[in-house]
């Protein structure tokens, strides 16, 4: 074999450490399509969404800030289901959802994390009981307060990985006009089981993440983190930004600080960018519950109406179980 043949494969061996486990990895994605429409009355600002992974055929949704303390759920065709309260008071300002489970039951995550101006000196975490959303009303498990260890920041993106919860900063340089590289923070799930009372818990920077390296064919707003995702097995995650979806096939829950080096990240081995449609204000984000398809929103109705795009994996290769 040529030697430079030997070197590409012991690279992508390497690429492929943090994977060990997995029996493949998605590397080539299909074209979006649309598969259906949202309830345009219900869900009129979509910004977070995430599916079932107990119940076929269904998908969660929130709106953008504006809208009450809500959840709607629709099937895989984006048709209305039914609409629950979740609690009483109206959040500040609601961005994506996540899955994972909370005191031995699984939950929904509701980051009430929204910051535009980042002068938030807290942002908050509500946590609900799935089973509890089937009732028109319901409260949260929990309810607890958050703070990033350095100041504030916006942040839209946010999933739940190896018994923690992540929330992705959207960094913007305004005085240049130029995208950042985004901050990852965590808290794990047993710190918010654990809480009581009405302190806030702090967060732990995990690492930063220079995206605008890897989506610098995009302009400002293709490079900035609007929602996201884990896979259903932890294979890989999914960021979505207002020009793409970048898949990095990595395991967030295991990631390090070196992992998160994207300069030497490898495409279609570390990560894939699937370009999305031309519709402006993309925020909502999630894996199907077999992991084998990716859907996305629009906030923006206008002119767009309310699609409900699906892209499914069109190639998956084989992963070492041991290096």
């Amino acid at each position: 074999m040529r030697l430079d043949k030997i070197c590409l494969c012991l690279f992508s061996i390497i690429s492929m450490t943090s994977y060990a486990g997995y029996p493949s990895i998605c590397v080539k994605w299909n074209e979006a399509k649309t598969v259906g429409e949202l309830p345009g009355e219900e869900i009129n600002e979509s910004s977070g969404m995430v599916a079932s992974r107990t119940k076929n055929d269904l998908l969660y949704h929130i709106n953008d800030s504006g809208d009450g303390p809500f959840v709607y759920m629709t099937n895989m065709a984006g048709e209305f289901i039914q609409k629950t309260a979740f609690q009483s008071e109206k959040p500040r300002d609601l961005e994506d959802l996540a899955l994972g489970n909370f005191q031995g039951k699984p939950a929904l995550f509701f980051p009430d994390i929204g910051d535009n101006n980042q002068t938030r000196p807290r942002i908050s975490l509500y946590i609900v009981s799935e089973e509890d959303l089937f009732k028109k009303q319901t409260v949260p498990l929990a309810q607890i307060d958050l703070t990033y260890p350095d100041g504030s920041h916006d942040a839209e993106a946010v999933a739940v990985s190896n018994g923690k919860v992540y929330v992705v900063t959207k960094k913007v340089d305004w005085k240049e006009r130029r995208a950042i590289s985004a901050g990852v923070y965590s808290i794990t799930i047993s710190e918010l089981e654990a809480h009581k009372g009405s302190s806030r818990l702090m967060m732990k920077k995990e690492f930063e993440m220079n995206l605008p390296y890897l989506l610098y064919n995009y302009n400002l707003w293709g490079r900035i983190v609007t929602g996201m995702d884990v896979h259903p097995r932890g294979e890989s995650f999914a960021l979505l930004t207002y020009g793409a979806i970048l898949v990095v096939n990595k395991d967030l829950g295991q990631m390090t600080l070196e992992d998160a080096d994207t300069k030497k990240w490898k495409d279609k081995v570390d990560y894939t960018i699937i370009r999305t449609p031309s519709t402006p204000q993309q925020e909502a984000v999630a894996y199907s519950a077999d992991g084998e398809k990716i859907y996305f929103t629009t906030e923006y109705k206008k002119r767009f109406g309310n699609p409900l795009y699906e892209i499914t994996c069109k190639e998956r290769i084989p992963v070492p179980a041991e290096i």
